[in-house]
């Protein structure tokens, strides 16, 4: 047998390979148990971190709620969303613990009856609360369920304290183990079982810290350790560690005889390795000694060609003497060159028309009008279309491989929120406002999608942002031309109304739902005939009908009735609303109530004759007060004459009150003809009232109670202040006989604007603006046929001798002559109102001097400006106990208003948050610049929590709502000092 080089080299090759393969599995065998010590290792603590991490995450989150829950329920019930909230986190129950160790106050987050705290659960927490939250060992609750606590104690000195499940905490527990037979374990700070697979142990919350890792992690150690398992019988290896903030153990065991099972079989693939370590040698020696032979060199110095891009070369033939093998070989590897070449061509043919497709591609990413990119799974931009550097000012350069954080920089916040779903695989759409380098603010919405690959890896994701700016502003743009409509619709004078093709109520605004008592939501669905009397519904149904029919608006002139038993005259307009497909679908009303216009027509006829009478009544009423001093001087000294006789004295007296009547009565006179001397003034209402009220409630007696209200921001009228109150007393006793039996009197002020349409129907009244003085009281009334003539002279509904009748003409002149005028609403039954148009002065506010009537108000004088009423009702009445003078106001206007015409304000107590939006902080700054005055604030935050939120600078002074009496007036003395 002959040996050829090839031979020889086979078994030269093979000879030397066997001994680094044997040696190489000797040595695997040896570290085989050692390394998968090492390698589990590594892994068991991961898991426990990972755990760890996850315990944290929760408590971190719980003590947040709770410390929520903490600083709320002390003041006030917590809400259903709180409530909501505390549930989702996993709260069963929550209470307040006073200093005794009572519960004060306690709310059930679910309906299990058995979450109530027991009295030895509270004096155990009342022991070891501080001022932060705190989480408890594992204790019983009332139904003897496992549960942990937490409390913390507050600075008012309660204790507030929570009851949580232990469901989160099982779940993740029973997610993480490592092995086949492995699992995890939690215990709290003393080695109680809080989550284990062995459910005995986890009723029983069994106690193992005599457990070797359990015992390493309450002294704060972390590691991997091995030891026996009391539970599982076995070795078992652990990685472990403590959660921090709580003292919770966490570990992940498993059976030492799963590293062996695993150490065994890499023992018995290092002999498999040595005998396919052997066998590879031998045919890799083999073939090796083949190609080591004289054709390597040919095909070598071929392959070099074609490498360098001579596709033509080849190896050339072989004689005939040559071996068979090279000859195969040069064959075989021309062949070989020639499909290499093939290939070659074809893959760049391949490759051009993949460049053209990808360009087309990228022209249609360039042109379309969002921005598209494609984020990795690293967090890297993939791909950016030209619209997303066009927003961000940067070349795509600037975004490819580049962290996704890096290059949009702060703009990254916005999308932390959405991080986690989108981690979880799941798509997000979103819409937000925002401000992109190229200096414009867009309204976007963002879709992304995630890219799964074929293991359901996510690759990365798929982000598309569209700028809906326009949409959002033609949206903005329909809302607000809705609500100018809605208030064109719910303040026109007139009363509009919708209904459907069936005659059902569909809108109706509040100036016609006022006329029936009704809100406007309550007409929603009923017809007509739900409404008014037959003969009218019937009437109504007629006239839509034939408006359906005919299709043209129509105009009614119509007596109607009205709920307070009158009939009036209205003008009702009726139309047709066309739906989407032309035809129509709705009837539209606008209905007016022009009684009063046309009343005032007709009272136009008799002007001429009032001004006859007035000019005559006043020429009589001068002529009689000339007498009248003439009798009044000369009884007044006949008097003084003869005090000693006491029978004449009776006449004098007789004969003086008599002129004195007459005296009223001429003046009564005067003041109907617009004739007596007014000298007007710029009056503040608010005060004057304050001051005329003892007289006026002397006017009407005991047995009538009699209020006086003001408007916040009440203008000053034009009016003699002497005159007025002649008014005002004059109608106090007209409401004191139309009350024999008692009742209510009521004055009220507020500001008026009078327009063209009701100067039109005044002759004498200019359009403008005005402050309207309101009497009302809740007598018998006037009947409609005696309404019209009140305000004419001498016209009285009392018997003979108890009324001149000139008391309401008197009422009448007098507004007249002031540049205003004078109106009544009565009906039998309901009451009388008497109304007052006086001129606001001309002038501009801070131009205007108000006439001082009321005293200045004495020293130490608080402002009380709160939204809440009870809580400004009480600050109110403590100090007026404690002998401050006290105004107050519910929001920023009326302690604008108060500030302007208060003359000694000394302090400010202010709420933070007001219900017109101005702050505490606002209020105090404006009392501070106008007259120096010093604030202190009411709210139930901490002063911290304040300062941290800028709502309160450090050196103000704060007053919690659960304040007593003595630290209110501790405060108020103390912010008072100099």
């Amino acid at each position: 047998m002959k040996f050829h080089l090839r031979h020889i080299l086979a078994v030269a090759f093979i000879f030397i390979a066997t001994i680094p393969v044997f040696l190489l599995g000797l040595w695997v065998e040896e570290s085989a148990i050692e390394q998968e010590m090492t390698l589990v290792s590594e892994k068991h603590l991961l898991l426990a971190r990972n755990l760890t991490t996850a315990l944290d995450r929760y408590a971190n989150d719980t003590k947040a709620v709770f410390d929520f829950f903490a600083v709320t329920i002390e003041n006030e019930k917590p809400s259903q969303n709180s409530l909501d909230l505390a549930r989702k986190i996993g709260f069963r129950h929550v209470c307040l613990v006073d200093e005794s160790g009572r519960i004060a106050a306690s709310w059930n987050v679910t309906e299990d009856p058995h979450s109530l705290i027991t009295p030895q659960i509270v004096q155990g927490l009342k022991r070891s609360a501080t001022g932060q939250a705190s989480f408890s060992a594992v204790m019983r609750d009332r139904s003897g369920k496992p549960t942990i606590f937490i409390s913390r104690k507050l600075a008012s000195g309660y204790i507030a304290a929570a009851a949580l499940d232990l469901n989160y905490i099982r779940t993740v527990q029973n997610e993480i183990a490592f092995g086949n037979k492995g699992h995890s374990a939690i215990v709290d700070q003393y080695g109680n079982v809080i989550a284990h697979p062995n459910q005995a142990w986890q009723r029983e919350a069994r106690n193992i810290a005599n457990v070797k890792p359990i015992a390493m992690m309450m002294a704060g150690r972390t590691g991997v350790a091995t030891f026996f398992s009391p539970a599982a019988g076995k070795e078992m290896i652990t990685g472990f560690k403590t959660v921090p903030g709580t003292g919770w153990g966490v570990m992940v065991p498993q059976p030492m005889e799963e590293l062996e099972a695993r150490a065994e079989q890499v023992r018995q693939m290092a002999f498999g390795i040595i005998a396919i370590g052997l066998v590879a040698a031998s045919i890799f020696g083999w073939l090796l000694a083949g190609i080591l032979v004289r054709p390597v060199t040919a095909v070598a110095r071929a392959a070099c060609e074609i490498a360098q891009g001579n596709l033509d070369i080849r190896v050339p033939a072989n004689a005939g003497g040559t071996p068979a093998e090279y000859r195969q070989l040069g064959c075989a590897f021309n062949g070989m060159a020639q499909d290499f070449a093939s290939d070659i061509v074809e893959r760049e043919q391949a490759a051009t028309a993949l460049q053209e497709s990808e360009e087309n591609i990228r022209t249609v990413l360039d042109a379309m009008p969002v921005a598209i990119a494609f984020i990795d799974a690293d967090g890297c931009f993939a791909m950016v279309n030209k619209k997303v550097c066009d927003w961000n000012v940067l070349p795509e350069a600037a975004f490819i491989g580049k962290p996704v954080e890096e290059v949009i920089g702060t703009r990254f916040q916005m999308y932390k929120p959405t991080l986690r779903k989108l981690l979880l695989g799941k798509p997000v759409l979103w819409e937000t406002s925002m401000t992109y380098p190229d200096g414009v603010t867009r309204y976007i919405r963002a879709n992304v999608k995630p890219n799964f690959g074929a293991d359901n890896a996510i690759l990365g994701w798929f982000v598309m942002i569209e700028d809906i700016s326009e949409s959002k502003r033609v949206e903005a743009a329909l809302t607000e031309s809705e609500q100018l409509l809605r208030g064109i619709f719910e303040n026109s004078p007139s009363a509009i109304l919708l209904k459907d093709r069936e005659g059902r109520y569909q809108m109706v605004n509040q100036h016609y739902a006022a006329w029936y008592g009704l809100e406007a939501k309550e007409w929603q669905g009923k017809t007509v005939h739900e409404i008014y009397p037959p003969e009218y519904a019937d009437r109504i149904s007629e006239q839509d009908q034939v408006l359906l029919d005919g299709g043209e608006q129509t105009l009614f002139d119509v007596e109607f009735p009205f709920p307070d038993g009158t009939t009036r005259s209205v003008i009702a307009t009726k139309f047709l609303i066309p739906g989407a497909n032309g035809e129509p679908a709705k009837i539209g009303s606008i209905i007016t109530d022009v009684t009063a216009r046309r009343d005032a027509e007709a009272s136009s006829h008799r002007v001429p004759d009032r001004a006859a009478v007035s000019k005559l009544t006043g020429g009589i009423a001068h002529e009689f007060n000339n007498l009248l001093g003439i009798v009044i001087g000369n009884l007044d000294l006949l008097s003084e004459r003869l005090a000693e006789d006491e029978d004449p004295l009776k006449f004098v007296a007789s004969a003086m009150s008599a002129a004195l009547r007459s005296a009223e009565l001429n003046h009564k006179l005067l003041a109907y003809s617009q004739n007596q001397l007014l000298v007007p003034e710029a009056t503040d209402l608010g005060r004057y009232l304050t001051e005329i009220r003892p007289q006026l409630q002397q006017s009407v007696g005991a047995e009538i109670h009699l209020e006086t209200k003001c408007a916040y921001g009440l203008w000053p009228c034009q009016v003699d202040g002497h005159e007025l109150e002649n008014v005002l007393v004059e109608l106090a006793k007209n409401a004191r006989h139309a009350m024999p039996d008692g009742g209510e009197l009521s004055i009220r002020a507020a500001n008026v604007r009078l327009d063209d349409d009701y100067a039109e129907t005044r002759a004498d009244v200019a359009a403008g603006d005005y402050v309207l003085l309101s009497v009302t009281d809740s007598g018998a009334g006037i009947a409609a046929k005696d309404l019209a003539a009140v305000f004419d002279p001498f016209f009285t509904t009392q018997d003979v001798g108890e009324g001149s009748g000139l008391g309401l003409s008197m009422v009448c002149g007098f507004a007249g002559q002031s540049g205003g005028d004078a109106a009544i609403e009565s009906a039998p039954g309901r009451g009388t109102t008497v109304r007052l148009f006086l001129p606001r002065p001309s002038g501009a506010p801070d131009e205007i001097q108000i006439a001082a009537r009321l005293p200045e108000l004495p020293e130490q004088t608080v402002l009380v400006v709160e939204s809440n009423a009870a809580l400004r009702f009480r600050v109110v009445r403590q100090l007026r106990e404690l002998g401050y003078v006290v105004l107050n106001a519910s929001e920023g206007e009326g302690a604008h208003t108060a500030l302007e015409y208060a003359t000694n304000v000394d302090l400010l107590i202010t709420g933070l948050m007001l219900d017109d939006g101005m702050s505490g902080a606002e209020v105090a700054a404006m009392a501070n610049r106008k007259k120096g005055i010093k604030a202190l604030y009411l709210s139930g935050s901490t002063k911290d929590t304040l300062a941290h939120f800028d709502l309160l600078d450090d050196d103000a002074l704060l007053l919690q709502p659960s304040f007593s009496r003595a630290e209110l007036a501790d405060m108020v003395r103390k912010t008072l000092a100099p």
